[in-house]
């Protein structure tokens, strides 16, 4: 995968697979640090897929659930998967949408 860096931003090449985060075209981003903060998003791109893994909590900083490459992990809520008509999927919990990944083509994914 070709990228190219300028400033803080990584850019991902035309027609190449990429996160779109805020403005920018990229094929990784994280927040927080897995084991270090209690916060975590991370997606990137492996084997042409779109990865996320991350920890989440509820306004209360209640632990919900992980995600680990795309999968449901350690539920501490009622947290159930959704898939979206093949557009990505969501993470909800009572109700409320914890997580959601788009796909807006076939290259390019937005996460919220």
């Amino acid at each position: 995968m070709g990228v190219h860096l300028v400033g803080n931003y990584i850019f991902t090449s035309p027609r190449e697979k990429a996160c779109f985060v805020s403005s920018n075209y990229v094929n990784y981003f994280e927040l927080g640090r897995k084991g270090v903060t209690d916060y975590y998003l991370e997606a990137k791109i492996e084997k042409n897929e779109f990865l996320v893994s991350g920890t989440f909590y509820d306004s209360k900083g209640i632990h919900l659930c992980d995600i680990k490459e795309n999968h449901l992990e350690n539920i501490g809520g009622k947290c159930v998967f959704q898939p979206l008509q093949d557009r990505g999927y969501q993470i909800v919990d009572k109700g409320n949408v914890v997580f959601r990944l788009l796909m807006r083509d076939r290259n390019v994914c937005v996460t919220g």
